[in-house]
């Protein structure tokens, strides 16, 4: 049985208006619920890079701080950081219909992501670099077509920033989530 504070909640989230992507709306925008949204995002993409035989990093959960979002360790141990973000269609807001994306908005859009969080490291712009990750449930971003509208494109690359994921929904039908590592130029 659920306790009446609890269901309450379920009741406030399920009224809101569309401010996030779809994954982000089923928790409080608490320090503590972006945390374990954050971290589990992490996890989805480190799971979806184990299926293709990638092990290269370990997650050690939500910072608890401002930034970065979570800690990884490296292959030789060292802690990385890494910070999430995500990709929505501003347009749809707040309740509008998704909408399919052209090349040059999905572009223009995740370049506008990296230069917004390639403002922030440890040790300023000669500091650690992070990893970012950016995560989209937007309905008309897929693995199909995203693969195929990022083919050749190179994102500027940030002095703060290592490498860039960009993690797709759950797909069902290929039994998992679906990312790809955006190419960045030097």
């Amino acid at each position: 049985m659920i306790d009446d504070e609890i269901l309450d909640h379920l009741r406030a989230q399920g009224c809101q208006k569309r401010q996030h992507a779809s994954f982000f709306t089923w928790h409080d925008r608490s320090a503590l619920g972006k945390g374990i949204a954050e971290a589990g995002i992490v996890a989805d993409l480190l799971g979806a890079m184990e299926a293709q035989g990638l092990a290269e990093y370990r997650s050690l959960g939500a910072s608890g701080e401002e930034w970065p979002d979570v800690w990884l360790q490296a292959p030789d141990g060292t802690r990385v950081p890494c910070e999430v973000t995500e990709l929505v269609d501003k347009a749809a807001f707040p309740a509008g219909p998704s909408r399919p994306w052209t090349t040059d908005e999905l572009v223009s859009r995740v370049q506008e992501r990296i230069s917004n969080k390639a403002t922030r490291s440890i040790g300023g712009s000669t500091g650690v670099q992070s990893i970012l990750v950016i995560h989209t449930d937007e309905e008309y971003l897929n693995a199909d077509n995203v693969s195929v509208m990022l083919t050749g494109v190179h994102f500027t690359k940030p002095r703060t920033i290592r490498r860039i994921f960009l993690l797709l929904s759950y797909d069902p039908s290929r039994g998992g989530y679906r990312y790809v590592e955006l190419e960045l130029a030097a």
